[in-house]
C-alpha cells in the first residue's frame, strides 16, 4: 500500500503529554530528566537545546557482583536461532552471567521503562526492530552496550543519503564538474561521443536525483502529518483543561485575565531563520531567481532560438546534440540545486516546528499544574485522503521511485547496457542507449514529481486549516481576541501566473499526458530503428520538458516555503497568546485580592 496514501490511516497521533517520550527534542528522556530540564523557554534555539541534552550527565546504574545480567535485545526470530541459543547456554554455565531475553512482546508492546534492568546489553538489528525505543532504554538505564546503537541508526536511515545529496559539498562538486566539462568541451565539443557521454551522465544523475527528491517529498508528508496529529491530540487536552480553568476563574476572572493577556507582546517566529547558515541563505535567495516566471520564460526563448537555427544547421544530428548537451548540463544543475533547496526548507520547517512544540508543551505543563489534570492525551486519527484509482496508482509508483528499488533497477539496466557494449562495438548508438532509457524514465518521473508536490501541499494545507478551526474554540473559551493573522501575499501578476502554471502542471491529467508523451517518443524512435537520430528523438524532447518541469518544481517549492512560513507563524502566535492567558490566570488565582494591581501591570 502506498505510504503517501495510507500513512494517515495508521498514524494514530501518539499521546503527547508534556512528559511523553514522543515529544520533539525531548525524545529518549525519562520523567526525571524532563523534571531537570524544566522545559526550555520558547526563545531558546532548537540546536542549542539538542546540544545541551547530548551533554547531560547520565546516571549509570550501579553494577553489582555476579551474576551479571546480560540483556539480549533482539527480535525472537534472530535471538532464538540455534546458534544463539547455544551461545546463551554456554554463557550461563558457570553462573556468573544471567541472560535476559527481552522478546517481541516486550520490545513492541511495552514502554522502555517497563523493560528488564540489565548490566550489559547486546542489540541485534533486524526487520521490525524498534531501534528508537532501544536507544531510549539505554539512555534510561545506561547499561554497558556492546553495539553502537546510534551508528546503527545512521546506517539504516535512508534519509542520511538524501541529506548528503542535498549538502553543500555535493552541490559544489557538481557545479565544479560542470565547469570542468564546459572547459574541456572547448577542445572535445565537436565529438559526437563527447556529447553522448554528457547526455548519459546527465540522465543517470537525474534518475538518481529523482529518487532523492521523491524521498524528500514523502518524508515531508510523513513528518508534517505526524506533527499535525500530535498538535491536534494535545489541543484536545488543552480544550478540556481550559474548561476547568475557566470554572476556577469565574466569568469576572476570565474577562480580566483575557484583557491582560491580550495586551502582551508576541515574539516573532525566527528560529528557522536564525539557524540558517550562509549556504542555506544563498540557496533560498537564488531559488526566487530560478523559480521566477521570467526565468521560465527566458528558458523557452532560448529553446525557440535554437529551433530558429535548425534550418541554418541543416537539422543535423550535431545541431540536435547541441541542445541535448545544453539542457543536460542545465538539468543536472537544477536537480542538484532543487535537492539543496528542499533540504534547506526541511531544516527550516523542523526548527520552526521544534519551537512550536516547545511552546505547546509548556502550555500543557502549565495547564496540568493549575488544573491538576493528569489524563493522557487522546490519540488523534487523521483519515486518509480519498482519491480516485488513477491517483492511488501514481502514489504506488511514487513509492517505488522514492525507495532504493528504483535505483536498483537502474543499476541492473546499466550492467545490461555495459554487457552489450561489445555487440554494438561501443559506437554512438550504444552510448546513447543508457541515456535514452534514463531520459524517458526521467521524463515521466518529472510529471509524477510535480503531481506529488501539489498533493503534499494540498494535504498539508487541509490539515493546517483543520487545526486552525479547532484552535478557534480555545480562544472562544478564553474570550481572548485571536492574534492578527498573517496572510500570504498573492496579489502580484507574476505570482498568480506562477500559481496557475503550477496548478496546471500538477494536475493528474498532466501525468497521463506525460505517459502518452513517453510512449510517443518510444514509438518514434522505434520507427527509426533506434538510429542516432531516432534515439535523439527520445533524448531531446524529454530533456527539454524535464528541465522545464524542474524549474516549475522550484516555483512550487518557493510557494510552499512562503505559505509554510505564514502558517507556522500563525500557529506560533496562537500558542503564545494561550500561554500568556494561562500564566496570567495562574498569577490571578494566586493573588486574587490584588487583581487590580495585576491589571495595572498588564496595561503597562
Amino acid at each position: 500500500m502506498s505510504a503517501l496514501y495510507k500513512l494517515a490511516a495508521v498514524n494514530n497521533g501518539p499521546e503527547t503529554s508534556w512528559d511523553d517520550n514522543h515529544m520533539r527534542l525531548l525524545t529518549r528522556l525519562n520523567d526525571e530528566e524532563i523534571e531537570i530540564l524544566q522545559l526550555p523557554s520558547p526563545k531558546c534555539s532548537a540546536k542549542r537545546i539538542s546540544a545541551e541534552l547530548c551533554q547531560m550527565p547520565m546516571k549509570k546504574d550501579q553494577i553489582m557482583g555476579p551474576p551479571w545480567r546480560l540483556g539480549i535485545c533482539a527480535m525472537e526470530d534472530k535471538a532464538l536461532s540455534k546458534a544463539n541459543q547455544e551461545i546463551f547456554r554456554r554463557l550461563q554455565v558457570d553462573g556468573l552471567i544471567e541472560v535476559i531475553l527481552f522478546g517481541d512482546k516486550t520490545l513492541l508492546s511495552k514502554r522502555p521503562e517497563e523493560w528488564p534492568i540489565c548490566d550489559f546489553l547486546i542489540a541485534f538489528y533486524s526487520d521490525g526492530f524498534p531501534l528508537e525505543k532501544v536507544i531510549s532504554y539505554t539512555r534510561l538505564r545506561s547499561p554497558s552496550c556492546y553495539n553502537d546503537l546510534h551508528m546503527q541508526s545512521l546506517l539504516f536511515d535512508r534519509r542520511l543519503f538524501v541529506r548528503i545529496a542535498g549538502s553543500a559539498p555535493i552541490f559544489c562538486f557538481i557545479v565544479g564538474a560542470l565547469l570542468v566539462w564546459a572547459f574541456l568541451g572547448i577542445r572535445f565539443g565537436k565529438s559526437a561521443e563527447w556529447a553522448a557521454v554528457i547526455s548519459d551522465v546527465q540522465a543517470i544523475l537525474c534518475y538518481v536525483f529523482d529518487s532523492f527528491l521523491m524521498r524528500q517529498l514523502l518524508r515531508e508528508y510523513s513528518e508534517q502529518q505526524e506533527a499535525m496529529a500530535e498538535m491536534k491530540s494535545r489541543r484536545n487536552s488543552h480544550e478540556r483543561m481550559l474548561g476547568k480553568l475557566k470554572n476556577k476563574l469565574g466569568p469576572e476572572g476570565v474577562h480580566r485575565v483575557s484583557q491582560i493577556s491580550g495586551n502582551r507582546p508576541l515574539d516573532a517566529l525566527d528560529q528557522g531563520t536564525r539557524t540558517q547558515g550562509w549556504f542555506a541563505r544563498m540557496i533560498i535567495f537564488s531559488a526566487w531567481a530560478f523559480g521566477h516566471i521570467i526565468t521560465v520564460g527566458m528558458y523557452w526563448v532560448c529553446i525557440f532560438i535554437w529551433l530558429g537555427f535548425g534550418h541554418y544547421c541543416g537539422w543535423t544530428d550535431q545541431w540536435q546534440l547541441y541542445i541535448n548537451s545544453a539542457t543536460s548540463a542545465l538539468m543536472v544543475l537544477v536537480f542538484a540545486f532543487l535537492d539543496c533547496l528542499r533540504e534547506c526548507y526541511a531544516d527550516y520547517v523542523n526548527n520552526c516546528l521544534d519551537a512550536i512544540f516547545r511552546l505547546d508543551a509548556t502550555l500543557e505543563k502549565e495547564l496540568r499544574c493549575i488544573t491538576d489534570d493528569h489524563l493522557p492525551n487522546e490519540p488523534e486519527v487523521i483519515q486518509p485522503p480519498r482519491e480516485n484509482p488513477l491517483q492511488v496508482a501514481v502514489f504506488y509508483y511514487a513509492d517505488i521511485i522514492g525507495t532504493l528499488v528504483g535505483i536498483m533497477i537502474l543499476i541492473a539496466v546499466i550492467v545490461a547496457w555495459a554487457a552489450v557494449g561489445p555487440v554494438f562495438h561501443f559506437n554512438d548508438n550504444w552510448w546513447l542507449l543508457i541515456g535514452t532509457y534514463a531520459g524517458l524514465i526521467g521524463l515521466f518521473d518529472s510529471f509524477i514529481l510535480r503531481n506529488i508536490q501539489g498533493k503534499v501541499k494540498e494535504y498539508t494545507v487541509c490539515q493546517i486549516q483543520s487545526l486552525e478551526k479547532r484552535d478557534m474554540t480555545l480562544f472562544a473559551k478564553t474570550q481572548m481576541a485571536v492574534p492578527p493573522k498573517d496572510n500570504f501575499d498573492t496579489s502580484s501578476v507574476t505570482h498568480r501566473i506562477s500559481i496557475a502554471m503550477g496548478n496546471v502542471c500538477s494536475h493528474l491529467l498532466m501525468v497521463v499526458a506525460g505517459f502518452l508523451l513517453t510512449i510517443g517518443c518510444v514509438i518514434g524512435s522505434s520507427a527509426m530503428r533506434w538510429s542516432t537520430t531516432g534515439q535523439l528523438i527520445s533524448n531531446i524532447p524529454p530533456s527539454i520538458i524535464e528541465t522545464f518541469f524542474m524549474l516549475i518544481l522550484i516555483t512550487g517549492q518557493n510557494d510552499a516555503d512562503a505559505s509554510a512560513r505564514v502558517d507556522m507563524t500563525n500557529i506560533y502566535h496562537r500558542r503564545q497568546r494561550l500561554l500568556w492567558f494561562v500564566k496570567d490566570a495562574r498569577e490571578y488565582l494566586a493573588v486574587r485580592p490584588e487583581s487590580a494591581d495585576l491589571a495595572e501591570k498588564g496595561d503597562n
